[in-house]
């Protein structure tokens, strides 16, 4: 029949299995051991070994025995202070983002909301989060708590081995608790030894050489259980020193007094303080309220009823004042024709003369790699003002067609005209960017985007010229037009004071018979008061 280990067995077991693993490391002095040790804020170690390496720095291994009677304390339990704790400050995130969302897109926004009806919503949002993250939350690895790695994570050792019974866990390949213990042993560096039917011990996870920690944890002072019952005996390395009163005692031994006692089912003692949490459910709470205030500031939202307005209008119109028939204008009065603003782009009207009726304009075909050149006799053709939009102006024709198909490759749309098209200019060839606009906007927008896309290449570009191309008018064309004009504007003009005179005999007759109405009754009151009774 197989015995039940009992804890002091897989105590005694582990540790003569760790004298035997560290037997061979290099030291100076023989192992130290002990059994059933005690440590500051409750810290509590089954077994410890200790030695001098070569390099006199005192190398010490710890172990946690677990039995079936107390495997409670290698079982993972949920966390819910921590598994809280971070439910509140995701929650205050949250809830903290999704009212920025709705403040800022107006979103959720909710015509006639009350602020208090508001916060009630908010809340419900909020608790709504909270426990949907707590439901999910305890599916996490990180809210799984075990006793002995968090009483490890306490304190420094340069290894910590964990040891538990073969009965501990019913199945080590299909129980949670045991994957779970061996992935945290994993995680933290700690070691873990099986003790099997036949009383041996088998070392499953060697202690990681390396801290995990980085050096944060404390080292702490060991007593073992006759040491804390008389803590007044010397130790045997103390055996020289002289004995002092128990007033001057050192101030290690009377806080041994206030060591916490070791309960077992005190399983959840060794929880933080959770700073980071406190810190971002603030930070959330803090926003929320500031963005709440904002909130508080706006107008509410209001969507009227169209008819209820037409009715608020109508009634209105009985107690507003009638708008004033004189207008007041503030502005200063600008003569016709007078241009009085500064001109919104640079423009190229005083560097080029008239059209000359010469010269060449050459199109440019990268498929082909040729150019198509025609006359200057079609700027003549120009009905209306057009906007060339000037890229760079060049002397020679070989340098002016090598920029013209390096700006093509860039993906512009360039061609060339000659300067002689123009009356006065000097020789050469000017490069301008295709099409030609009729609109002045129109031609400065294209100006900027050009501009723009020469800044990212690799060359200094000067910014590109707008130039007009006014068309030319026919001087006897020209002349007819403005006789057109003056006639034009003397009919309208004689066809008002026509108007202006029947509007006038209009209001001129209606006077007189107005006046005759009342003469025709007041003559009549004065009969019907002279008549005898």
């Amino acid at each position: 029949m197989q015995t039940r280990l009992s804890e002091d067995d897989i105590k005694s077991i582990t540790l003569r299995f760790l004298k035997d693993y560290y037997k061979f490391f290099h030291r100076k002095r023989d192992l130290r051991e002990a059994l059933n040790l005690r440590g500051s804020d409750g810290v509590v170690a089954d077994g410890l070994l200790s030695f001098e390496k070569n390099d006199d720095r005192i190398y010490t291994i710890t172990f946690e025995a677990t039995s079936a009677d107390v495997k409670e304390e290698v079982q993972f339990r949920i966390n819910d202070q921590l598994l809280g704790w971070d439910a509140i400050a995701t929650t205050s995130l949250v809830v903290t983002a999704v009212y920025t969302l709705s403040f800022l897109t107006r979103i959720f926004a909710v015509p006639e909301i009350s602020l208090f009806t508001r916060i009630v919503s908010i809340m419900l949002f909020g608790f709504l989060v909270f426990r949907l993250y707590r439901y999910l939350g305890r599916k996490f690895p990180r809210y799984r708590y075990i006793y002995a790695v968090e009483q490890f994570k306490q304190y420094y050792a340069d290894e910590q081995w964990i040891s538990v019974g073969w009965d501990v866990f019913d199945d080590p390949v299909t129980d949670p608790g045991y994957r779970e213990l061996r992935r945290q042993c994993i995680l933290h560096g700690f070691g873990l030894i099986v003790v099997n039917k036949d009383r041996r011990a088998k070392a499953v996870i060697a202690p990681s050489l390396e801290d995990q920690f980085s050096s944060k944890r404390k080292t702490i002072r060991f007593r073992t259980l006759g040491e804390l019952r008389n803590p007044f005996r010397r130790r045997k390395e103390d055996k020289d020193r002289p004995a002092r009163p128990a007033f001057s005692l050192p101030r290690e031994y009377k806080l041994l007094k206030w060591i916490k006692p070791y309960f077992q089912d005190s399983y959840f003692r060794f929880n933080r303080t959770y700073y980071h949490q406190w810190g971002l459910a603030v930070t959330g709470a803090v926003a929320f309220s500031i963005l709440l205030a904002q909130e508080w500031n706006r107008l509410p939202m209001r969507y009227v009823d169209e008819n209820i307005y037409e009715r608020r209008m109508e009634r209105m119109k009985d107690t507003l004042k009638p708008e004033s028939r004189i207008v007041y204008y503030d502005a200063p009065i600008i003569p016709f024709g007078q241009v009085d603003s500064v001109p919104l782009f640079r423009i190229g009207d005083s560097l080029y003369g008239g059209f000359a009726g010469s010269g060449e304009m050459f199109s440019y075909d990268p498929l082909r790699d040729s150019v198509v050149a025609f006359d200057c006799k079609f700027l003549d053709r120009l009905d209306t003002v057009n906007y060339m939009i000037q890229a760079l102006s060049l002397p020679d024709w070989p340098k002016t067609l090598g920029l013209i198909r390096y700006l093509t490759d860039k993906g512009f749309r360039v061609s060339a005209m000659s300067k002689d098209c123009f009356k006065g200019a000097e020789k050469g060839y000017l490069i301008y960017f295709e099409p030609l606009v009729t609109d002045s906007l129109e031609a400065r927008r294209l100006a900027d985007l050009y501009d723009r896309r020469l800044e990212k290449l690799e060359e200094d570009w000067p910014p590109p010229m707008i130039v007009p191309l006014i068309p030319k008018i026919d001087p006897v064309a020209k002349r007819a037009k403005a006789i057109a004009d003056s006639l034009l504007r003397d009919s309208i003009r004689r066809v008002q004071l026509r108007k202006d005179a029947l509007w006038r005999d209009s209001l001129r007759r209606d006077s007189i018979r107005r006046d005759s109405l009342k003469k025709d009754a007041l003559s009549r009151d004065t009969s019907k008061r002279r008549a005898p009774f």
